[in-house]
């Protein structure tokens, strides 16, 4: 399975986003094949590399502070991946 994982941020901060990359290491000794982004507020850029990955899933990691930017990164990749989890 294909699977990508977004850390929603809610600053400017360069913390590791330790849970994502944890979860991340887990599915690839599960055997899955896994991407990861860690995008800045209004960098969107990501979003056509998620594409062309053509993920079976896509995992979003929020905080309460991060809820509206997480909404509308699952209302994109729902337009333009529509059938993906």
């Amino acid at each position: 399975m294909k699977v990508t994982l977004i850390n929603s941020r809610h600053s400017d901060s360069v913390v590791m986003p330790l849970g994502v990359l944890y979860l991340a290491s887990v599915l690839e000794e599960a055997g899955h094949v896994v991407q990861v982004y860690d995008p800045f507020f209004e960098d969107w850029n990501f979003v056509r590399k998620v594409k062309r990955f053509k993920p079976d899933l896509i995992g979003l990691s929020i905080l309460t502070a991060t809820y509206d930017q997480a909404l509308k990164m699952a209302q994109v990749f729902r337009r333009e991946l529509p059938g993906i989890l």
